[in-house]
C-alpha cells in the first residue's frame, strides 16, 4: 500500500454519493489511469472508524470481482480504488440483461461471497447499490465499510446494520451477524435480479432460480445452508440444463 499525494491526481467529477462517503472520478497523472477517490462528507469519530475499516478491508482483498486498492491520500482520510465503468444494480431496469446474463451475475455473486467467507469475513451489506455491473456485464462488489471479521467463526455482533430490505430479520433485530446473514442477503438479491423482468420467471430455459432464493431466504438462519452447498447445487442444476439442450 502506497500513499498518494494530492498533486498526483486531478478530480474530474462526482460519480456517486452515499450516506457517509462520496466517490469522485480522478485522473492519476503518473499512470494515466482513471481511478476513484473515496472521501467522507464530514469528519467525526464514526467516519474515522468506517474509513479505517474500509482501507483495512481493501488492503486485504484480492479478487477479480472486487475493485483493486491503490492506496490512501497523504494527510487525508481519503483512499483510491480501481474505476469500474458501469452502473450499480439500482439501474437494473436500464441494463437490458438477458436471462443468461442474470445467471452468470448470480453465480458471480455466489463466488464473491464464498471468497469472503473462505477468508473468514462477513460482508453484511449486500444490496443493489453495492454491486456494479461493468461494460462486459460482470458483477463487481463495492463498498466494504461494513465488512467485519468473523471472530474465529463465532457470531459477530454489531448494531451497525445494512439495508432493512436485504438484511436477515435475525441480524436486523439482534445485531448479530454470521455467514448466513450474507447468504440471506444473497437470496434477496437473487429475487431482486429475477424480478427485474417478469418474463424471466416463465423463461423456457429457466431452472427454478426461486429454489435458490428460497434456500437462502429463511427467517430461521439455522436452516440456511453454507455458500459452498448452494454453489454446488447451482452448478449441478446448470449442468442438467446444458445437457438437456
Amino acid at each position: 500500500m502506497k500513499d498518494i499525494a494530492e498533486d498526483e491526481y486531478v478530480e474530474l467529477r462526482n460519480i456517486g454519493i452515499g450516506s457517509s462517503f462520496e466517490c469522485i472520478l480522478i485522473y492519476h497523472i503518473k499512470s494515466g489511469e482513471l481511478l476513484v477517490l473515496k472521501k467522507p462528507h464530514y469528519n467525526d469519530e464514526e467516519i474515522s472508524k468506517l474509513f479505517h475499516r474500509e482501507v483495512s478491508s481493501y488492503s486485504k482483498l484480492r479478487h477479480p470481482l472486487i475493485p483493486r486498492f491503490y492506496g490512501r491520500v497523504k494527510n487525508h482520510q481519503y483512499f483510491v480504488i480501481e474505476y469500474i465503468k458501469g452502473h450499480t444494480f439500482q439501474d437494473i431496469e436500464k441494463m437490458q440483461l438477458t436471462f443468461n446474463d442474470k445467471l452468470i451475475i448470480i453465480f458471480q455473486l455466489m463466488l464473491i461471497i464464498k471468497y469472503l467467507h473462505d477468508n473468514e469475513l462477513i460482508y453484511r451489506d449486500l444490496k443493489p447499490n453495492n454491486v456494479m455491473i461493468d461494460e462486459d456485464k460482470t458483477a463487481v462488489l463495492i463498498d466494504f465499510d461494513r465488512l467485519i471479521e468473523n471472530n474465529d467463526s463465532r457470531t459477530a455482533k454489531t448494531m451497525d446494520i445494512g439495508s432493512i430490505l436485504f438484511t436477515s430479520p435475525a441480524a436486523y433485530e439482534t445485531g448479530e451477524y454470521s455467514y448466513k446473514s450474507d447468504i440471506y442477503s444473497l437470496g434477496k438479491m437473487i429475487e431482486y435480479i429475477m424480478c427485474s423482468n417478469k418474463s424471466d420467471k416463465n423463461h423456457e430455459q429457466a431452472f427454478q432460480l426461486d429454489r435458490y432464493s428460497k434456500m437462502c431466504v429463511n427467517e430461521n438462519e439455522e436452516n440456511i445452508p453454507c455458500i459452498s452447498f448452494i454453489i454446488n447445487e447451482f452448478i449441478l442444476e446448470l449442468q442438467k440444463k446444458i445437457h438437456t439442450e
